[in-house]
């Protein structure tokens, strides 16, 4: 009948609409890599005699330990957090956290209609809410493409200043957002490098998505408590 057609017609339209506004949770893996160039290597070469200790160094700064932060949205919204990963292995000794240039340990909220960023911070015994503005890049797509925990990306570049901003992106997540401050790319970031290039040496950063987790409805939590300042006043 009709009027089953019509129920029928709805219930297809609710399920597709619900399907379109699909939200997730995404876990990012970071690394900061840091390989030596011929001066850098020389420095090292002159300033650490022993070399068991000195190959040792280079090593644990071109393969660090990697930091974990878990990304959620919804259509103009986004909290990203970082966490630590529960280590099994018995003797894991102290170590510093060396997080990528726009990331830290602080919670941050992102606002895609305004394009800012906020993060909550404590500094010098106060708490604050440190507001800057998301950037906006000029992203040209290569040739390159590969597939990313199942999803297809394809790899842009862009400069932010001296930095050189790789991004692979999916058109299959719907919003064009990436867990840096960088918009531009014509996809969600997966994965994300940025090369810096200096006097002795290249620090590379990866953000690679390692989960992602489907959401109902994604619940964004907005910073509340501290006073508002922009990021130079407390730089």
């Amino acid at each position: 009948s009709d009027l089953h057609m019509k129920k029928l017609l709805t219930l297809i339209i609710l399920i597709s609409s619900f399907a379109s506004a699909q939200f997730y949770e995404i876990e990012y893996e970071a690394q900061i890599k840091t390989v030596l160039n011929e001066k850098g290597l020389k420095w090292y070469e002159e300033n650490i005699e022993n070399p068991v200790e000195r190959r040792e160094t280079m090593e644990a700064n071109v393969n660090p330990p990697k930091e974990y932060y878990l990304f959620k949205f919804n259509d103009s919204e986004a909290n990203i957090s970082y966490f630590k990963k529960v280590n099994n292995s018995q003797g894991e000794i102290q170590r510093f956290i060396v997080t990528p240039k726009n990331l830290d340990t602080s919670f941050h909220y992102y606002d895609y209609k305004n394009k800012t960023r906020s993060e909550e911070r404590d500094l010098y015994g106060r708490k604050f809410i440190i507001k800057n503005e998301l950037k906006n890049l000029h992203f040209v797509d290569t040739n390159e493409t590969k597939t990313i925990l199942g999803y297809k990306t394809q790899q842009a570049v862009a400069t932010d200043g001296t930095l050189k901003i790789i991004v692979w992106y999916t058109k299959e997540i719907k919003n064009n957002f990436s867990p840096d401050i960088y918009l531009g790319a014509n996809g969600f970031v997966l994965r994300e490098e940025v090369i810096e290039n200096l006097e002795d040496r290249e620090i590379i950063t990866i953000l690679e998505a390692v989960k992602i987790k489907p959401l109902k409805k994604a619940k964004i939590v907005l910073p509340i408590k501290g006073e508002i300042v922009d990021r130079k006043s407390v730089v």
